[in-house]
């Protein structure tokens, strides 16, 4: 899947080593003597032989170890020359003894060479931003003044071109391309990180809807001030029936609600007047109302096209590049439809062809170049604050949906993709099958995929789609993966799932070349051994939810006994109630299971359990608990971080409540409290920045 958009070279020891090791910080000791030797060995080579000989010179160098180096002399260099698969270079091998005493005079000098090295940049690592392979550099200020350093110090090649290229082989330097999937994941390798979970739609802010402005940028200070080294978001895409982030009209599409019309203002688009006016329409600051944004906010929007500078150099070459062409199109076709699905559309306008849609961009260039604006803005504004974040220690994680909806441009463009038939009409849609909890199960409703079809060019279209939200996040939770085990398909027209059956999935044909990307899988629901085999397989990070696991039963995954080191852990997600009242409306026998498997959990963490006297306590030792267990990942959502009851639901799943993906923070939310008390769990968890 690897587009190669940074790394240097198509040969797969470069690819895998791009993927997996470059960039990425290291510490331990004989690494970083191990890196060094390696890099010094490439100087007049090049660095795919290096790493296709990699494994004869970690054993021709006894592991690189210095010490056992160290005490190496003349006398030991015909030996390592003749070391089966050595490069034969008389010169380099007594470069690298004599560079292991000088190693260990450094770790006694600064008591290890990681302090000596790291120091150099005060133990963070200095992120570059090249947007192409050609902007690498092959040396800077930094590598000059280290190359200068080490060769004080007696260390032999170490110029300062090779010593760029071991501050980046050791995660000093971050040289990724922007938008390489592998960029930013380095962030938090191998840490114990802490997130937090808000939707951009829950900012604080003036205009009804939260956005990539300013507010979201404080968020980012507020996390960065408390320690929190990850912001999980919802699915990025423009909503529709139902308001659900789940239920887009373009999976590549994004959400023009959350463009900020401070930053429009700025740019001259929109003036104060029309702002004070926008806010008015929005009373309720806690509230999301959708009616009223789909009323008002297109119309502002456009006036603000209008004023925008089409010549604008950078906007005509994404024009050029066609990156929006699917969304403006589509989108452009439903209003001048009026909103009606593709289905509903008339005869001749809903069966896709080329030539209609040339006409249709000719027809209506205005219509269409504006949908093209609202994504070359979205991007402008979200790349700003994904770099602020970023430049601020904080990785973005996004979530991409398993499915995409009917009434949306993959389902009318590409018949090819989904099970249709010659009509379009889907065969079977998706839903979960009957349980305790809902006797006819639930009916989504969305196409059900065509696997078999999308495996004859090795599913491009779903490879380009996870390829697609990397861009824009660090990490990437997938939605349902037991979906790619096996699927629920449920005969369209169907009134409820009760006659759905399970159906093979592509499996791990899907995931095979994608097993380095930074994903976290969302294992949860009806779990067979088909779906566990394939984690294990792509080797992601599974899920655990406290608030399945507040049973006292030691054989539920949520339940804490049951945390692992290779897992992300949440005290609920977007879909389950806020922990307050889930508290509140336990029953006295529940609340006591509840409370006793949080005591274990403490125990078994070897942490002093806190005030669990009324539900609001209990959230905070339930938060408190979640950061301090055994996983990698730890994400709590922010309604728990301030103990707030069912008001601040997400979403109630199987429901069309008014309040679902509604729900909005203040600025006093973000105060001094729960800052504190982030950043006192945070540290005692041991998850800080």
């Amino acid at each position: 899947m690897n587009e190669q958009i940074c790394c240097w070279s198509n040969r797969a020891e470069d690819v895998a080593y791009h993927d997996t090791r470059w960039c990425r910080p290291i510490h331990e000791e004989k690494e970083l003597f191990a890196m060094l030797s390696l890099e010094c060995f490439s100087v007049g080579l090049s660095w795919d032989l290096i790493l296709r000989k990699e494994k004869a010179l970690r054993e021709a160098f006894y592991g690189f170890d210095p010490k056992k180096l160290a005490s190496l002399g003349e006398g030991d260099v015909p030996a390592i020359l003749a070391a089966p698969g050595m490069i034969k270079s008389e010169r380099k091998i007594r470069a690298t003894l004599s560079n292991a005493r000088a190693f260990l005079k450094v770790e006694e000098e600064f008591g290890s060479f990681d302090s000596y090295l790291w120091g150099f940049t005060k133990g963070k690592t200095v992120v570059h931003h090249p947007q192409n392979k050609k902007q690498f550099l092959s040396q800077n200020a930094l590598s000059r003044r280290v190359s200068k350093d080490l060769i004080r110090r007696g260390f032999s090649f170490v110029g300062p071109t090779i010593v760029y290229s071991y501050l980046q082989s050791v995660g000093i330097l971050n040289d990724h391309v922007e938008g390489c999937p592998y960029k930013y994941s380095s962030l938090i390798q191998g840490k114990r990180v802490a997130g937090v979970l808000l939707p951009i739609f829950s900012l604080p802010g003036r205009y009804g809807i939260g956005s990539l402005g300013a507010s979201a940028k404080s968020f980012v200070d507020f996390l960065s001030a408390s320690g929190v080294s990850l912001w999980q978001m919802l699915p990025l895409g423009v909503t529709s029936y139902g308001d659900s982030p789940y239920q887009s009209f373009s999976s590549s599409g994004l959400n023009y609600y959350f463009l900020d019309l401070d930053t429009l203002a700025e740019q001259g688009l929109l003036s104060q007047e029309e702002l004070d006016e926008e806010a008015t329409r929005y009373p309720n600051p806690h509230r999301v109302d959708y009616g009223a944004l789909y009323q008002h906010r297109i119309p502002l929007l456009k006036k603000a096209f209008s004023r925008f500078d089409r010549e604008n150099p950078r906007f005509k070459e994404y024009v050029a590049s066609d990156r929006a062409n699917d969304f403006a199109f589509y989108l452009g076709m439903k209003e001048i439809h009026h909103g009606l699905p593709w289905k509903e559309w008339p005869e001749g306008q809903s069966v896709y062809s080329k030539g209609l849609e040339d006409s249709f961009r000719a027809a209506h260039e205005d219509l269409y170049l504006f949908y093209v604006w609202t994504q070359f803005e979205f991007e402008r504004e979200y790349f700003a604050l994904k770099r602020y974040a970023n430049d601020r220690g904080i990785v973005l994680m996004g979530d991409m949906p398993i499915y995409v909806a009917y009434d949306s441009v993959e389902a009318y463009e590409h018949h090819e993709l989904f099970q249709m038939d010659e009509e379009g009409n889907p065969k079977f849609v998706a839903g979960c099958p009957p349980d305790f909890f809902s006797p006819t199960g639930q009916l989504w409703g969305n196409p059900c995929w065509d696997w078999e079809a999308q495996a004859k060019d090795n599913y491009a279209f779903f490879s380009k789609r996870i390829s697609d939200n990397l861009r824009y996040f660090d990490l990437l939770r997938i939605d349902h993966f037991r979906g790619f085990a096996g699927y629920y398909a449920i005969p369209y027209g169907d009134k409820d799932a009760t006659r759905g059956h399970w159906v093979e999935g592509p499996g791990i044909r899907l995931f095979q070349d994608k097993k380095n990307l930074p994903i976290v899988a969302e294992d949860l629901g009806f779990l067979t051994p088909d779906v566990k085999e394939l984690l294990q397989e792509t080797g992601y990070p599974g899920m655990r939810v406290l608030e399945f696991g507040l049973d006292d039963d030691p054989k539920t995954d949520g339940n804490p006994l049951n945390w692992i080191k290779h897992c992300l852990v949440y005290t609920g997600t977007h879909d389950n109630e806020p922990l307050m009242s889930f508290f509140a409306s336990m029953k006295e026998e529940d609340l006591q299971k509840a409370k006793s498997t949080m005591e274990k959990g403490f125990a078994k963490f070897h942490a002093e359990e806190g005030d669990v006297s009324d539900p609001i306590a209990l959230t905070h030792q339930a938060v408190r608990l979640c950061y301090l267990g055994p996983s990698e990942l730890a994400i709590v959502p922010y309604h728990d971080v301030l103990a707030l009851g069912a008001e601040a639901r997400l979403n109630e799943p199987s429901s069309l409540s008014g309040k679902n993906w509604t729900y909005r923070m203040e600025e006093k939310d973000f105060g001094e409290e729960p800052l504190s008390f982030l950043r006192e769990i945070i540290a005692e968890s041991g998850r800080g920045i």
